[in-house]
C-alpha cells in the first residue's frame, strides 16, 4: 500500500485533478481535498470524502466529467487498500459517465492502468441497458452523504435526511456491506441508533460479516445501544427463561424467531446461557430442540455448558454435553 502510494504521490501531481483547488464550485473543491488525501496515501479517509462528493453532485450532463474523476479517484483509493472488486465497480463507474476517460502511463502507475483498462473494456463490450444499470447507483442521491453523518454522529443531518428520504434507512456502504443501523451501533451514536429505530431502520439486516447491528453493538460492549436493538419482546423472553416457563418461551419465539439469538444487554448472555444458569432443564432440552447454539458465547467468553457446571447444574451439564 505504501508503494502504491508513493506511485501517486508522483503520478496525480500531473494528473487531471491538476487545477481542482482553484474551481469556483463547491463540488470540485470537495474534490479537489479528497484528491490531495488520495495523493498522500490517506485511503481510508479519502474513500468517504469521495463518496460524499459522488452522493452531492447532479447526475446531470454538465457534471458527468465531475462524476468521473471522483469515481476515479475512489477506485484508485480502493485499489491502494487492495479492495481489487470495489475498485473494478468504480473504475467502471468512471467510464460510464465519461467514456473519452483515458489514463497516460507517464502519468498513472501500470496497476492502475491496468484495472482501469480493464473495466473500460467491460463498459465498451456491455449493451446500452447494462451501461444505464451500472451507473444506477449515482441516481440515489444522499446515501454516501447520509451514511457519513451518521458515522460521524451530526443528529441534526441525519434527521433532516430522514424526513426528506426515509429509503435511506436502507442504504449499504459499498465496503462492509453496513446500514446507517451498523454504523450508528459501531460508533456508540445512541440518539440516532434511536432515532433510526423509531424510523423503521431493519435490526435483522446483516453486514457483509452476517452481523445484525445488535451484535455490532455486542462487540462494543455498550449497553444502552443493545437495549435499544433488543427485537420486540426481548424483556418478556429472558423474565420467561429465567422463570423457567417454557409456555411462555415458546409463544414468544413463534412471534420472534431472533429472540433465540438474542443477548441480553448486561452480560451478553442468550435464553440457554440463562436457562443454564437457572437450572431450568425442560426449557434447555426446548431451546436447544428450538435451534439455541450451544457453543455461543456471553460476554465472559462462557458457552451454557460451561455456566451450568459453574452452577452445578449436573442435569442440565448432563443435556448440553451430550
Amino acid at each position: 500500500m505504501k508503494r502504491l502510494g508513493l506511485f501517486l504521490s508522483l503520478a496525480l501531481v500531473v494528473s487531471p485533478s491538476r487545477g481542482l483547488a482553484a474551481a469556483a464550485s463547491d463540488a470540485e473543491e470537495r474534490l479537489a481535498a479528497a484528491v490531495r488525501q488520495v495523493e498522500q496515501g490517506d485511503f481510508e479517509a479519502a474513500i468517504p470524502a469521495l463518496e460524499a462528493v459522488v452522493g452531492q453532485t447532479s447526475t446531470a450532463a454538465s457534471q458527468s466529467k465531475l462524476l468521473a474523476r471522483a469515481y476515479l479517484y475512489l477506485a484508485i483509493a480502493y485499489l491502494g487498500l487492495s479492495q481489487e472488486a470495489d475498485a473494478k465497480a468504480r473504475f467502471l463507474d468512471a467510464v460510464v459517465h465519461d467514456s473519452s476517460l483515458s489514463l497516460s502511463p507517464r502519468e498513472f502507475p501500470p496497476k492502475i492502468i491496468h484495472y482501469f483498462e480493464e473495466a473500460k473494456r467491460e463498459a465498451e463490450a456491455a449493451p446500452e441497458p447494462q451501461r444505464a444499470t451500472t451507473a444506477a447507483p449515482a441516481a440515489t442521491p444522499g446515501a454516501q452523504p447520509f451514511l457519513a453523518a451518521v458515522k460521524a454522529g451530526d443528529f441534526p443531518r441525519v434527521r433532516d435526511a430522514l424526513d426528506a428520504d426515509r429509503s435511506l434507512l436502507q442504504a449499504t456502504d459499498a465496503t462492509y456491506g453496513a446500514t446507517p443501523l451498523h454504523w450508528a451501533a459501531l460508533k456508540g451514536h445512541e440518539a440516532i441508533v434511536a432515532l433510526l429505530v423509531s424510523a423503521g431502520a431493519d435490526l435483522s439486516a446483516t453486514n457483509a460479516d452476517g452481523e445484525t447491528p445488535l451484535q455490532v453493538a455486542a462487540r462494543g460492549r455498550d449497553k444502552g445501544i443493545m437495549k435499544l436493538l433488543m427485537p420486540s419482546g426481548a424483556t418478556e423472553f429472558f423474565e420467561a427463561v429465567k422463570a423457567g416457563d417454557v409456555n411462555s418461551v415458546r409463544v414468544l419465539l413463534e412471534i420472534s424467531p431472533a429472540l433465540l439469538t438474542t443477548t441480553d444487554a448486561d452480560y451478553r448472555a442468550t435464553g440457554l446461557h440463562w436457562a443454564a444458569l437457572k437450572g431450568h432443564a425442560a426449557l434447555v432440552s426446548f431451546l436447544v430442540a428450538a435451534g439455541a447454539d450451544p457453543q455461543a458465547r456471553n460476554g465472559d467468553g462462557e458457552t451454557p455448558l460451561q455456566v451450568a457446571r459453574r452452577a452445578n447444574r449436573a442435569e442440565v451439564v448432563q443435556i448440553l454435553a451430550r
